[in-house]
This record gives C-alpha cells, structure tokens and sequence, in this order.
C-alpha cells in the first residue's frame, strides 16, 4: 500500500457524503410549498398554484401605468428578511397571474395576499427547518436515510483514517483494536460497541438555559485504563494521554456559526450505535444553527439565502479548524 493510500480511502468516502447531501432543500422551493399549503387550506376556491401568483408594483417614477411583478415566494422571503408585515395598498398593489410572459389581473384578492404572505413569512424559517429535517430522513435505495448512509461513511472514515504521524502500526493497533471494528458493516444490526471497544461522544453546555450541543467526534478507548482515541471527521485520529485532555480541542469543534465556544463540557457513555449518534449530530447542529437565527433582526433577502447554504454545506464538515 502506498503512503498516499489511507488519504485516498479517506476522501472517498468524503466524497460520498458530499454527494449523497448535494441538493438540499432551498429557501424559495420552501416558501412556494408553503404558499401552496396555505392556498390549498384557507382560498381553496381559487384553486391557484402558487408559483404563478404574483403582485404587481408599479414603476411610479418611469411609468405609473407599467408594473413590476414579484413572485409569491420571493415575497415570502422578503416578509422574513424585513423582520416585520407586509403591508399591501388596494389601488397600489395588483395580484396577477402569470402565463409565459404575460400577466393577467386574477387570482386571490389582496387582503388574502396580505395575509398569506405574513403568516407563512414569519413562519418560514421554521418550515424550513422542518423541510431540512424531513430531507434527512428521507427514504431512499436500499430502504436507507440520508443520516443512515451518513453514519455507515463515518464509520468507513474512521476505518480508513490514517494513523498519527509517527506512530507505529502496532502502537496504533493497541490504542485502536480494529479487530472490533468494520470498513462497511457486516449486518444492519452490527454495532461497534463490544468487550474491546468503549465509545463515547462529548457534549458542550454553553449556559445553563442552553441546550447542550453534541460535538462532532467520538472518544474511543480499549477496555481498561490508557490512552484515547479522539475521532474527528474534519481531522481524523488522534491519540491522547487522557480524556481531560481533549478540553484544550474542543474550542475548535464547537459552531462558528453559535455564540461563545466557551462553555462546560461533558462526555456521555453510547449506549447506542456510536456512527448513528455522530451522524445524528450533524442534522442538530444544522437545526440548531437555524434557529439562532434573530427573526427581529433584518437582513437581506441574499443574506439569509447564504446563511442557510453555510449551514447546509456539508463540505465544512471535513475541513479542520
């Protein structure tokens, strides 16, 4: 095997996360969705889809009598971005359809525009959390989710991780008994945990009226006293004297994207499959990241749509801070 060999294994099954968590949900495909739910609830006699309904302003200073047209989601996101209602003027505002090019006065009135676009406005980070989580779980080949494929990769990267730079093969071997562990697993029900193998994950509370957050990375450990193996997806294996040890790392494992990486931290025992409870954390940083987000606080309609590709990039996962 050569010395590049190990990295290569390791960046494949990168490359499979990257790819099987490509396409997540955006915040426009979520706004039209939510639109239609609510058309179809509260106008369902107007039978509108939502992706052709439009509201039309018109260019006072070019030409009063010309409109420009915005569309039902983009107005949803504008609500949310503005942090505060849509206010919308009979006279002023028009609600048109739209067919190819052309728009025709139609559809709900205004005062149900109105309504739809600041109840599922101030709503609509909410239901794209819930769209993210759905994702996630979402079935797919092979009766597997997203998260279930995701902790069958994180378990081949931990695998195929490269010992520490200068460590033997049987210094490594002691610390980290691959004899209990699997490339791919041999069966659904196969777990890591055994007799030779103690797995823990670490956790940080950062206030008491904080949630705790699950640090991505695992602590791996041989039966009985002696060194610990840190497991990072972002930056491998690590091997440490003790587990107090890894108070000094976590700082950099903590979100950038949550206030403080200062905070009290703990570790917990698995007593479930320790790739799925890794896997899992990554959907709860997503989740939680989402919902630090200041809905009083008004931002840009592109501010917001990069944020959540922040949070979705599942590429930051592996890069090393």
């Amino acid at each position: 095997m050569t010395v590049d060999a190990p990295l290569s294994l390791r960046q494949a099954h990168i490359e499979q996360v990257l790819t099987l968590f490509s396409d997540p949900p955006t915040l426009l495909v979520v706004a039209q969705d939510c639109a239609q739910a609510w058309l179809d609830t509260y106008a369902e006699q107007h039978r509108d889809a939502a992706g052709l309904i439009y509201l039309g302003f018109p260019e006072i200073e070019t030409a009063p009598t010309t409109y420009r047209y915005k569309s039902l989601p983009q107005l949803l996101l504008e609500r949310l971005a503005a942090a505060q209602p849509t206010l919308l003027a009979a006279g002023y505002h028009v609600v048109a359809q739209r067919t190819r090019e052309t728009y025709t006065v139609a559809g709900p009135s205004l005062a149900t525009v109105e309504r739809l676009i600041n109840q599922c406005g101030a709503l609509l980070l909410t239901r794209f959390a819930q769209r993210l989580q759905a994702w996630w779980n979402e079935s797919l080949p092979v009766n597997r989710t997203r998260w279930g494929y995701l902790s069958d990769e994180l378990l081949g990267l931990l695998y195929d991780s490269p010992r520490p730079p200068g460590m033997s093969e049987a210094r490594y071997a002691q610390v980290l008994p691959k004899s209990g562990l699997h490339r791919q697993r041999p069966n659904r029900h196969w777990n890591a945990l055994g007799p030779a193998l103690r797995v823990q994950t670490l956790h940080l509370r950062r206030g008491r009226n904080e949630p705790v957050q699950m640090l991505p990375l695992l602590v791996l450990s041989p039966a009985g006293q002696g060194p610990v193996v840190l497991f990072s997806p972002a930056s491998g294996v690590q091997v440490l004297d003790n587990l107090q040890a890894v108070q000094a790392l976590l700082p950099a494992y903590a979100s950038p994207l949550l206030p403080g990486a200062a905070g009290d931290w703990f570790a917990v025992e698995v007593v479930s499959d320790p790739f799925d409870e890794l896997a899992s954390s990554y959907l709860q940083r997503q989740l939680r990241e989402i919902a630090s987000l200041d809905l009083a606080v008004p931002r840009a309609v592109e501010d917001y749509q990069a944020l959540l590709r922040t949070i979705t990039d599942v590429q930051r996962w592996f890069i090393p801070r």
